[in-house]
């Protein structure tokens, strides 16, 4: 669920040179990690304990007030909480923001990416790979030998054409979007946007 990346390729399909980059080349064992997201958040959430976080978990916070003693909180639980500041780290949806009145500017850029896992052909070569297509960017990230992790970014229409596609279709269409860097690519999970 977490796999090393040693090289780096990007390219774009309008031709022009390939950026490469690789670990060896900075005397790295790695360049980086790919690591599941599930994985990930839940290391996280089990380490905040150890870090002296108290948890209020599932409870959500449904008022604010605050003054120049502080911020207090009310829970949906009907739990109080005092405190000398808030932060609103609570998503792009944040609860906290909206109740302080802070405005957010959104910029709607009609593209989708398209995730998912695929198999290929050949074996990644532990590296992540980047292609930029006239549509929007292509990246096929390593999570084992010939397992890799998938965004490709599309207009809104195209993204809902390529997820309705079948398996088939849909590895035809991305081994051809990559050029068939990695030979026949295909699907091995549900795909999402």
């Amino acid at each position: 669920r977490a796999h090393a990346y040693r090289c780096m390729r990007v390219w774009d399909a309008a031709g022009g040179g390939e950026l490469a980059f690789d670990a060896d080349a900075l005397a790295r064992s790695e360049l980086g990690w790919i690591v599941e997201n599930g994985l990930l958040v839940d290391r996280l959430w089990a380490a905040l304990p150890a870090a002296g976080v108290q948890l209020l978990c599932p409870a959500r916070v449904e008022a604010m007030e605050q003054d120049e003693r502080g911020v207090r909180l009310r829970l949906d639980d009907g739990r109080r909480i005092d405190a000398a500041i808030a932060i609103a780290a609570d998503g792009g949806e944040s609860t906290l923001r909206t109740l302080a009145g802070l405005a957010v500017s959104r910029h709607d850029y009609g593209q989708r990416g398209v995730v998912g896992y695929v198999e290929s052909e050949r074996p990644n070569e532990d590296t992540a790979w980047q292609r930029f297509l006239d549509t929007g960017p292509l990246a096929v990230l390593p999570f084992d030998r010939h397992r890799s992790s998938i965004v490709w970014t599309l207009p809104d229409a195209e993204g809902e054409r390529v997820l309705a596609l079948d398996d088939e279709a849909f590895g035809r269409e991305l081994t051809h979007a990559f050029a068939g860097r990695l030979g026949a690519m295909h699907p091995v999970s549900p795909r999402a946007a």
